[in-house]
This record gives structure tokens, C-alpha cells and sequence, in this order.
């Protein structure tokens, strides 16, 4: 059968891009004609990486500076058992104690800030894998990927204050819905 089709099929035959087969098997490692097709040219493409890299790297900072930074002073409620009064203590205003690495915002803008932040670092991640699936690379170029998620994923569980614990619960679920999405969004793409 294939002495036959050999004889009846023009080898150098290129298609309406002006590419033959062999130049759209070599242009696409992964084989995947279809999938090739789906995903913009190269200049496209570094764009959308481009534009990702830069998302991704502004959320990951937003993740470690919240709006409003961190408290630089530990309270443990100075006024209940001293007649004097520090001007600048910020537990007179509020009655609360607190340590020296809360954050100064709390409540539940702060959390929505949070899990919109995280949607985008995720959407982005995602976006790099996704623009990136079809670069034939070794174990090394998707190792980092995960570990950068991981990373995001503990600094936000590791600002949320321990009376705050469950949106500390909502973010978890939130980080690992996202991993598993960034992760299976490749696959599912082909």
C-alpha cells in the first residue's frame, strides 16, 4: 500500500501558506497539525509571553507587599496595666493587639484583592504554559512553573492572620483549583 501512495503523492506539494509537509512537521515539534494551526505566529506569540512574564511578575510582588504594607510595631495592649500613654502606639486606636509583621489592611476588601491578585497570577501562569506547551523542552523547563505557583501559593497563606482562617481555606482552594487548571489546560488544549 504505501509503494503505491508513494508513486501518487507529491512530496514537494505545499499548501495555500506556501509550506510542504516536511516544513510544517519540522515548524511544529510537537506533530500536532491542529494545534499549530490554533496558536498565533511567533510574533504573536512572544508578545502574549511578554505580556504574561510582566502579569505574573506584577501579582507575585503584589503577593508579598499587600496594599498598605505591614505593621512595624508589636502591640500587647500597653495601656491595661500602665498609667502611661505612648502617642504612637497604633493598639490606642484600635484596642487590638498585633504583631510586628500583620498586615495594616484587613477585612474582607483586602481578601477580595487577594483573590482577584491570585486569579490574575494564575491566569497568567496559565497563559506561559499554555504559549510554551509546544516548545519541545526537557523536565527542567516545566520544573520551575509549579515551584513559582507553589512559592505564590504559601506567601499568601502565610500573611492571611491566624483568626482569619477561613480565607485562609478560601485561597488554599482557590491556589490549588488554579494549579490543577494551569496544569490541565495544556492537555485539555490539544
Amino acid at each position: 500500500i504505501i509503494k503505491l501512495l508513494i508513486g501518487y503523492t507529491a512530496v514537494k506539494a505545499k499548501n495555500f501558506r506556501g509550506k510542504t509537509a516536511l516544513d510544517i512537521f519540522q515548524e511544529n515539534p510537537s506533530g500536532d497539525q491542529d494545534l499549530a494551526n490554533r496558536i498565533p505566529d511567533e510574533s504573536a506569540r512572544n508578545i502574549i509571553l511578554i505580556v504574561s512574564s510582566l502579569i505574573a511578575a506584577a501579582t507575585y510582588q503584589a503577593a508579598l507587599t499587600p496594599p498598605g504594607g505591614y505593621l512595624q510595631d508589636s502591640s500587647s495592649n500597653p495601656t491595661a496595666n500602665s498609667t502611661v500613654i505612648n502617642a504612637n502606639s497604633s493598639s490606642m486606636a484600635t484596642g487590638k493587639t498585633h504583631g510586628a509583621r500583620d498586615s495594616i489592611r484587613t477585612g474582607s476588601r483586602l481578601y477580595g484583592y487577594a483573590m482577584l491578585n491570585s486569579l490574575a497570577f494564575f491566569t497568567s501562569i496559565a497563559t506561559i504554559w499554555a504559549t510554551t506547551f509546544t516548545v519541545e523542552a526537557n523536565a527542567l523547563f516545566h520544573i520551575p512553573i509549579p515551584l513559582l505557583c507553589l512559592a505564590y501559593s504559601v506567601s499568601r497563606i502565610v500573611q492571611i492572620p491566624q483568626d482569619r482562617e477561613v480565607e485562609a481555606i478560601y485561597l488554599l482552594v482557590l491556589a490549588v483549583f488554579c494549579l490543577i487548571a494551569v496544569f490541565c489546560v495544556p492537555v485539555l488544549w490539544r
